[in-house]
């Protein structure tokens, strides 16, 4: 079966984070009562928040660490996708590595902040669709599902690239630009 990766903006991360956080937070407004209770209203959500640590290993350590910078230094936002989540756009808003001298591996820490712009919490159906894989689906069968071919499903998934069988419960994305 093949492993949900998280990705952002079609660049998939080599080792899914030992530590993912996902904080969300609702605007209340509360009014007190003259009975004493209190009234209280939803008005709005906040960005999430995606906060995650993990670790870099292997010959090409410096090669992950640079690609990782290289995509923390593009400015705008780009899609995120979490293992076995909904993706979402958002900004990568933090990065942070550390490495002890004595060993081949880099920790690292990143944060993720929603891009809340088209005043959603997910994409919207005119960004794209999202499907929830079922038990026994390939990507050809997904790919006629959604009116869609394999390359284009793959090229908006890049963590079900590999070939492999899909795990059921896994959240495929399509963007509206591969929509037929």
């Amino acid at each position: 079966m093949a492993v949900s990766i998280l990705s952002y903006k079609q660049t998939v991360f080599r080792y899914n984070p030992e530590k993912l956080v996902i904080h969300a937070e609702k605007m209340m407004w509360s009014e007190p009562l003259p009975d004493g209770r209190t009234w209280s209203q939803e008005i709005g959500c906040k960005p999430r928040v995606i906060e995650g640590e993990g670790v870099l290993y292997g010959d090409d350590l410096n090669e992950q660490l640079a690609a990782l910078l290289e995509l923390f230094a593009e400015k705008d936002s780009g899609t995120l996708v979490l293992p076995n989540l909904l993706p979402m756009p958002a900004y990568f808003s933090e990065l942070e590595a550390e490495r002890e001298a004595s060993l081949p591996v880099m920790r690292y820490r990143f944060v993720f902040t929603e891009d809340t712009r088209n005043g959603s919490t997910v994409l919207s159906a005119t960004q794209g669709v999202h499907y929830r894989v079922q038990k026994g689906d390939t990507l050809p069968l997904v790919a006629a599902k959604l009116g869609t071919t394999v390359e284009a499903l793959c090229a908006d998934n890049p963590q079900a690239a590999d070939g492999m069988d899909l795990m059921e419960g896994e959240v495929l994305w399509i963007s509206s630009a591969s929509q037929g």
